[in-house]
């Protein structure tokens, strides 16, 4: 539930609002202790983080095009 949490916070300030909500999903059914379909919102991270990378790598606030 923390790493969730601060990977949440991560994805916000980058504005990768989907692994931000998917880990909102995982923080809450960690808090819960509802394991029930986390294995697929873990699939579903893994896709969303794999399809952001590109994003990522050119954001601002990571690729420092200066060096």
């Amino acid at each position: 539930s923390r790493s969730a949490h601060r990977l949440k916070g991560s994805c916000g300030t980058l504005g990768l609002r989907r692994i931000h909500e998917l880990c909102g999903q995982l923080e809450q059914a960690g808090r819960l202790q509802a394991l029930h379909g986390v294995a697929q919102m873990l699939i579903d991270l893994d896709h969303a983080i794999h399809l952001s990378l590109p994003l990522l790598a050119a954001h601002p606030l990571i690729s420092d095009k200066s060096h």
